[in-house]
C-alpha cells in the first residue's frame, strides 16, 4: 500500500523539480519563510527597482545614481537566490536577470559620465522594452501555471 502510495505521488507530482538549488534552501533555510514568498518577492524587487531606475534615468536625475546602482545590485543577489519554480519560471528569471543586470551596467555608464546622452537613452528603451516583453512572460506564466505554485496576481491593480 505505501509503495503504490509513494509511486501515485511520484507519477503525478508537478512541483519544483530536484536541483542542487532546491536542495540546499531547502536544507539551509528550514524555518523562514516559503520558497514561493522568496520568488516572488525576488521578481516584485526587481520589477519596482527597475522601473524606479528607468524613471530616474528619462528625468536626467543623475545624483543619486550610485543608490539607485546599490538597490539594483540588491535586486541581482535577490533574483539569483530565487528558488527554482518550474522550468518555464527559471527561464522568466534569467531574462529578468540578463536586463537587470543591463540595467545595472547603463546606471554604471551614466554616473561615469555624469549625464544621460543619446546612446544611453537608446539603451533604456532596449532595456525597457526587453523588461516589458518579459514581464508580459511572467503575467502570462502566472496566469497559466501560477495557480499550480501558489502564485497569483494582484487584480486591484
Amino acid at each position: 500500500m505505501i509503495a503504490v502510495c509513494f509511486y501515485e505521488v511520484g507519477a503525478h507530482y508537478d512541483g519544483p523539480h530536484l536541483s542542487a538549488r532546491n536542495l540546499t534552501r531547502g536544507v539551509t533555510q528550514i524555518g523562514t519563510g516559503s520558497s514561493t514568498e522568496e520568488f516572488i518577492d525576488a521578481v516584485n524587487t526587481a520589477q519596482k527597482t527597475f522601473e524606479a531606475s528607468s524613471q530616474q534615468i528619462e528625468s536626467g536625475r543623475t545624483t543619486s545614481l550610485a543608490v539607485t546602482r546599490t538597490e539594483i545590485s540588491k535586486a541581482i543577489d535577490q533574483l539569483r537566490r530565487a528558488p527554482s519554480v518550474s522550468k518555464r519560471s527559471d527561464e522568466l528569471i534569467a531574462g529578468l536577470l540578463r536586463v537587470m543586470q543591463d540595467q545595472y551596467d547603463l546606471v554604471q555608464d551614466i554616473e561615469r559620465s555624469g549625464t544621460v546622452t543619446f546612446a544611453h537613452a537608446r539603451r533604456l528603451k532596449e532595456n525597457s522594452s526587453r523588461y516589458e516583453t518579459i514581464m508580459d512572460s511572467f503575467s502570462k506564466w502566472v496566469d497559466t501555471e501560477g495557480l499550480k505554485y501558489g502564485i497569483q496576481r494582484d487584480r486591484e491593480h
